[in-house]
């Protein structure tokens, strides 16, 4: 195939193929042409490329290859040229030739001439070839890693986009309300920018209507401007209403009250309402409790039953704390009463409670609707016994004692001391007038209960720790008589430092209202017989219990009741447990190691740290 163009044409293709060649393309441009492509290939070579630019030519490019050739690179610059590549290969070498004529030797050799006849020989081409290789592979290891971390990170973006749309689905089925900010999140899915679904696919990927999500895309920027996205609604600014202006005065006495130990009730309040704002006075009371309930609940108060009822904390009680934790290791110092097995056994707590013969409660299962709830008594409910109770760090429990109203001339307690819980040292029964511990039934407590703990089951004297109720007081020369170790807990801070007051007396006495209620539906017929056995610790009634051939009455079968309930609830460990009396001792910090290894567990009160002095 042979395309010529003659001397004035702009363009000349001439494609020839000759002799045993496979393939030959010459183009020719003759001196006046723009542009001139020519490419041959000789005798015995499989290809030959020849690109020439004449002398007036911008640019002359000719590749060539031989047939026994490997590589040759010739790049010569003419007088008239501005550029010319000539790529040749030799007989079996690598040359690179630059030069004014572009002629190649086939040495290394490199030369550069001010008229244009220099010569260049760089290194050997197929290390720059390697050196080559490596940097592209290194480029293309890199774009790789790029890649595959940019596809890491959006197989990421979208594992959380799931786990997210199904945390929404989850509320959504347990009717638990989004948040601002997982509505932000749930609009951003469906902007233009980075629209990953469509309102319809949201809609079905979270359970939220497709109403919802438009109304929260064209609220989109009020839900961004929220302080706190974790709310359920946005904050609006409602209508004010008249007490606006005062609510802060309110809150501030309220406050006060309370940091007072004052009891404050809705009157107190609706009164200082109208003492601050006395134009409210027109309104009803039914608007007036309204208002007082809405402000109540705004600024988070409740209604809320007192969990203690009691006297007010003693001026400087911090000092009353140390003084108290002073005494106890001083004493314990002295009896050498440290960490060892069974010294705990040696501080004792002694503490008096009240309990009643009808241990009725204020609550009760009735029909809806009833206007009257009644709960009816005996008439017994006031009557008053006094129960004594002490325990040892170590978890022990000692004799409990019941002191019931009655004649000091001794009949009564001989007849009761016939009991075989009282000769069995179960219990302790006392008389008094009263019913009440004085002096004298502290003395005899001393002696009956103390004195035998120590001196008959420990054999080591022991610490006393009591409260400064008035029969202690005046019995404490008697303990010193007798030379018994004993302290006073500060007056105030018993429901800190008594560990009976702590942890026992209360579940003490709830357990001994299940019998009582119990024993109650047992009277009536409610109860199987086998069950009230095993509760109240009776079978029928024994008209001698008390050997002297006289029929109980119906006082002496409540106290008896009272007896039997008392040492089964004490001297059970699942009702009082050991762990309960331990942990008692702990949260008082009476029983504490000596070394000061767990004075950090104590914490003090947060009212006795924030008590002004």
């Amino acid at each position: 195939m042979n395309a010529e163009n003659s001397g004035n044409d702009t363009n000349e293709m001439n494609i020839s193929n000759s002799g045993n060649d496979t393939s030959d393309l010459n183009v020719t441009n003759p001196e006046n042409a723009n542009n001139d492509l020519n490419t041959s290939t000789p005798g015995n070579s499989n290809n030959d490329l020849n690109t020439s630019r004449s002398a007036n030519g911008t640019n002359e490019l000719n590749t060539s290859r031989s047939g026994n050739g490997t590589n040759e690179l010739n790049t010569s610059r003419s007088a008239n040229d501005t550029n010319e590549l000539n790529n040749t290969s030799g007989t079996g070498t690598n040359h690179h030739n630059t030069s004014g004529t572009g002629t190649g030797n086939g040495t290394s050799d490199m030369m550069e001439e001010e008229t244009f006849n220099f010569e260049y020989e760089d290194s050997n081409p197929d290390e720059e070839r390697s050196e080559l290789s490596i940097s592209a592979n290194d480029e293309m290891n890199s774009i790789f890693k790029n890649l595959a971390s940019i596809q890491m990170d959006e197989e990421k973006d979208e594992d959380e986009s799931k786990d997210f749309l199904n945390e929404c689905l989850y509320k959504h089925v347990k009717r638990i309300p989004l948040t601002l900010n997982d509505r932000k999140k749930i609009v951003e899915f469906n902007f233009h920018d980075q629209k990953k679904y469509s309102i319809h696919r949201l809609a079905k990927l979270t359970g939220v209507q497709r109403k919802t999500i438009r109304i929260w895309k064209m609220n989109y920027n009020q839900i961004c401007e929220q302080e706190n996205l974790d709310i359920t609604r946005i904050k609006k600014q409602g209508r004010s209403y008249s007490f606006s202006d005062k609510e802060n005065e309110l809150i501030s006495f309220i406050d006060k009250l309370r940091d007072e130990k004052i009891a404050v009730t809705s009157n107190m309040i609706i009164a200082k309402i109208l003492q601050l704002k006395p134009e409210l006075k027109n309104k009803s009371m039914r608007a007036l409790q309204s208002m007082c309930y809405r402000i109540l609940q705004k600024n988070n108060y409740s209604l809320r039953r007192a969990s203690h009822l009691g006297q007010p904390l003693p001026s400087k009680s911090l000092d009353l704390f140390y003084d108290f934790f002073r005494d106890v290791i001083r004493k314990r110092q002295q009896l050498g009463i440290y960490d060892n097995d069974g010294d705990y056994d040696r501080i004792v707590n002694i503490d008096e409670t009240p309990i009643f013969f009808e241990m009725t409660t204020d609550k009760t299962y009735n029909k809806k609707g009833a206007k009257v709830v009644s709960i009816e008594t005996k008439g017994n409910e006031k009557k008053l016994i006094t129960c004594v109770l002490a325990v040892s760090a170590s978890g022990k429990k000692l004799i409990p004692t019941l002191i019931f109203k009655g004649g000091r001339d001794g009949n009564l307690e001989d007849r009761y001391k016939n009991l075989d819980c009282v000769k069995k040292k179960r219990i302790v029964i006392y008389f008094q007038s009263n019913a009440w511990c004085d002096e004298a039934i502290f003395k005899k407590w001393v002696k009956d209960v103390y004195l035998v703990y120590e001196e008959e089951e420990i054999k080591k004297k022991c610490i006393l720790i009591m409260d400064r109720a008035p029969s202690h007081i005046y019995r404490s020369k008697f303990l010193d008589k007798k030379n018994k170790s004993y302290v006073f807990i500060p007056g105030g801070l018993t429901r800190y430092l008594q560990p009976l007051d702590i942890g026992i007396n209360r579940q003490f006495k709830d357990h001994l209202k299940n019998k009582y209620l119990t024993n109650l539906a047992t009277n009536i017929g409610d109860i199987d017989p086998e069950y009230e056995k095993e509760t109240t610790g009776k079978e029928g009634k024994d008209d001698n219990i008390f050997g002297d051939n006289k029929k109980p009455s119906k006082l002496d079968e409540q106290r008896l009741n009272i007896i039997n309930w008392v040492q089964e609830v004490w001297w059970s460990d699942e009702k009082i447990k050991k762990s309960a009396i331990i942990n008692s001792f702990n949260k008082a910090a009476i029983a504490y190691p000596l070394d000061g290894s767990r004075d950090v567990d104590f914490v003090f009160p947060e009212e006795v740290i924030n008590q002004k002095v």
